[in-house]
């Protein structure tokens, strides 16, 4: 989707793992040394340990307040990987909507979260994202259309007996589009591999 996103718009892509900024200053350096029409896809981590998870749920040490915020701590919450960043919301907020947002233009902040749960609340805020996309497990109706993307066939190209058996795993299986991509990608010259391997897999998945 991003790829899609910076094709259509000519936008650059930049990736920004937050668990490998140590602190708020570090944090806006790299975002000023980004492009002005460029996507910045911005990574929390998938245990959200570093100081964007909820504050309400995790001790924090005493530290300096935030610069940019002094209502904001910017203390590093526990974590059971020892993450020592200290990013804090307020940072991101800043560059994104307040004091460094004018810096620099036509920005698109892409944020991706396994946890939204875990989230700060200040995250949440309609005010801060625009737009919430829940990527789901692969539906039949999705799986459809990458048969038709990667093998060029479609479900009325298939047998009824396979069709329904591709119908009944996907919707049990907890497969992302990205992973029966990869499955599809590697078999697209040989149709009948790749939904005997699609199966194969979803089999295993099961047990």
């Amino acid at each position: 989707m991003i790829a899609a996103m910076a094709n259509f718009l000519g936008y650059d892509i930049y990736q920004l793992e937050l668990p490998h900024v140590h602190t708020n200053s570090e944090l806006r350096k790299l975002l000023m040394n980004t492009s002005s029409k460029s996507i910045i896809v911005v990574i929390t981590g998938t245990n959200c340990s570093v100081n964007l998870s909820n504050r309400s749920e995790a001790p924090y040490a005493t530290a300096p307040r935030s610069y940019y915020d002094p209502s904001a701590p910017e203390a590093t919450h526990g974590s059971e990987d020892g993450n020592n960043s200290m990013v804090t919301p307020s940072g991101l907020f800043n560059f994104t909507h307040g004091l460094w947002s004018c810096c620099g233009s036509e920005r698109i902040f892409v944020l991706t979260t396994n946890h939204i749960e875990k989230l700060d609340p200040a995250f949440l805020e309609r005010s801060r994202i625009n737009m919430r996309i829940h990527m789901s497990y692969c539906s039949y109706p999705a799986l459809k259309i990458l048969l038709h993307n990667y093998l060029g066939s479609t479900a009325e190209d298939l047998s009824e007996v396979v069709s329904s058996e591709l119908r009944e795993a996907v919707e049990k299986a907890k497969m992302t589009p990205a992973d029966i991509s990869e499955v599809l990608i590697e078999n697209r010259r040989n149709e009948e591999r790749a939904v005997s391997e699609l199966l194969e897999v979803w089999a295993v998945l099961k047990r």
